[in-house]
């Protein structure tokens, strides 16, 4: 491992987490660092940002939230041209979270580079930055270091700890050379802040300077006083049409600038000649709201229930509703819960299911062994002897070849289910658990069986289990399903209310004309069942068609 500059020598693990093996420090800010690892658990290699300690630091509390937000946002901002997440957790009292490893560098090292090259890493910078103002966000700190270039050719956005809410600045982040005036003057900021900074890029990349050459922000107010010169002066072969997009981009004042990510993009295909073509995958981000809209209260419920497991207090919750309410959509907020309290989430669905009885329990014995390598080791080979019935590859990898045997095979699953309780229970003492599990109704019986059993001894043990099932639908295993749901907390997720409609239009849409009249009035019924389809169940293809005959029908209407 090479040598960390990360605080003080000795600070940073060679493995966190007891799976994440240390090989490189990519980049390290004031409140965090991030690495490159290897997941000893599946051989990848993978990126880790770890949230640095300080003690006696009165605004630790403020770094972690802040840190926490960042990881939300970023797990439900699925865009091919923003960094994918994976998995949050908290390791020897610091936070941290996985994502994918972005090895080509970023555009500060390939700077500069040709026109066109960089008219087509521009475009899908602007197509992630479109994503996030939709969503009423501002990155605040885009830089070309912060512009990761896959090894594929394209620009990946990178970096979020400065994003937030659009609105008033009160506080001055990011990097002085990109930094623009609204936010040294605390006004509000918007899309075009970003804006700023993306032709501030822009220049770095296809001239290798700074436009501002700022190395602090007390130097911003005099380096302001007088204007660059083009891009084209620098470089001689960059047209003229793109010296003028990106000077505009670099206006000091933000009403000349472009006033959205979408019409630089227009403008760079058109100065390019490349035709724009959104993926369909661009298209699925608009279409997943980053919020739960109308599940407020439910999320309380479920967050309580994390808080109380970590102190010992677990249990069970039932998630009930009818077919495309949104019961998959909202575990999935539910796990974000589950990470963001520090526990280890299982996830599985009668889909995931190894084939054959206890299907859904062994591919969460898989799971637990992918991520909590080191302690499964060090608690089942008790239990290995037994499990072994289940899962003849657990005992392999701790070494226990020896089954129990039984001489009545009726004791067998008593027995398995009795030894799969008491370990996860154990295990659930040195690390919290959570196990999610969607469409309980479609689970085998044994998995089924064996989840009630768990519900019910869940109280006295760092354990939630959360499950869905869908109202009305014949399950295939009903006398478990009937004891789970009398030990779980129950969660009824109903249908949205023309309020909550308009509230889920506008965060896909924005503040569009007659989203009021859509959403409660003549056509607000159809309206809500596309709405149900877009934030809910995420079937782009349902979506579509729904979308196709709602549009038909407010054309007529209006």
């Amino acid at each position: 491992m090479s040598q960390l500059p990360f605080a003080k020598p000795g600070d940073v693990p060679e493995v966190i987490a007891g799976r994440y093996r240390v090989d490189q420090l990519l980049g390290q800010g004031g409140m965090s660092a991030v690495f490159r690892v290897a997941d000893e658990s599946t051989g990848k290699s993978l990126a880790l940002k770890l949230n640095s300690v300080v003690k006696n630091d009165d605004k630790q509390a403020e770094r972690l939230a802040r840190f926490e937000r960042e990881y939300y946002t970023l797990a439900q901002l699925s865009h091919p041209r923003i960094v994918k997440v994976y998995d949050y957790g908290v390791d020897r009292g610091r936070a941290y979270y996985t994502m994918e490893l972005l090895d080509g560098g970023d555009l500060r090292d390939r700077a500069p580079m040709g026109w066109m090259r960089a008219c087509a890493l521009l475009i899908d910078v602007a197509s992630a930055l479109a994503l996030l103002h939709s969503r009423r966000l501002v990155h605040r700190d885009l830089n070309p270091h912060n512009i990761r270039y896959t090894v594929q050719g394209l620009a990946k956005l990178f970096d979020f700890g400065a994003l937030a809410p659009m609105g008033p600045c009160k506080k001055i982040v990011g990097t002085p050379a990109c930094t623009p005036p609204e936010m040294m003057n605390h006004q509000a900021l918007d899309a075009r802040s970003d804006m700023y900074a993306l032709g501030a890029t822009a220049y770095y990349v296809l001239t290798g300077r700074n436009a501002y050459p700022a190395h602090n922000f007390a130097q911003l107010r005099d380096i302001w006083r007088s204007r660059p010169i083009p891009p084209s002066d620098i470089v001689d072969v960059i047209p003229e049409a793109l010296d003028n997009l990106v000077m505009s981009l670099l206006n000091l004042d933000m009403a000349s600038r472009p006033s959205s990510a979408a019409e630089v993009m227009e403008r760079l295909c058109d100065i390019s000649g490349t035709e724009r073509t959104e993926e369909l995958a661009v298209s699925r981000a608009y279409l997943a709201t980053p919020t739960l809209v109308g599940r407020d209260d439910s999320l309380v419920q479920v967050r309580r229930r994390m808080i109380r497991a970590l102190s010992g207090q677990g249990g069970a919750l039932l998630v009930q509703g009818v077919a495309g309410i949104g019961r998959t959509r909202f575990l999935d907020a539910s796990v974000l819960e589950g990470k963001l309290a520090g526990a280890t989430v299982l996830r599985a669905d009668a889909g995931d299911a190894w084939a054959g009885d206890y299907g859904v329990v062994r591919a969460l014995i898989e799971q637990v062994w992918e991520k909590l390598p080191d302690v499964v080791f060090a608690t089942v080979r008790p239990h290995a002897g037994v499990l072994g019935h289940l899962s003849p590859e657990l005992s392999q990898r701790v070494g226990q070849t020896t089954l129990t045997v039984f001489e009545d095979r009726r004791q067998l699953r008593p027995t398995i289910q009795l030894e799969l309780r008491a370990w996860l229970s154990e295990l659930s003492r040195i690390k919290p658990l959570v196990i999610a599990i969607d469409d309980f109704h479609l689970l085998d019986e044994p998995s089924a069986a064996f989840l009630a059993a768990l519900s019910h001894k869940a109280a006295s043990s760092s354990l939630v289990v959360i499950c869905t099932v869908e109202t009305g639908r014949k399950p295939s295993a009903p006398t478990a399903l009937k004891l789970f749901s009398e030990y779980a907390e129950s969660i009824v997720l109903r249908g949205l209310s023309p309020w909550h409609t308009e509230t889920l239009l506008r965060s896909i849409f924005g503040n569009v004309p007659n989203i009021q009249l859509v959403a409660t009035g003549y056509i607000g019924s159809a309206t809500a069942i596309l709405a149900r389809e877009w934030n809910l169940r995420n079937t782009w293809s349902t979506a579509k068609r729904r979308a196709m005959k709602l549009a038909v029908g407010a054309y007529r209407t209006i």
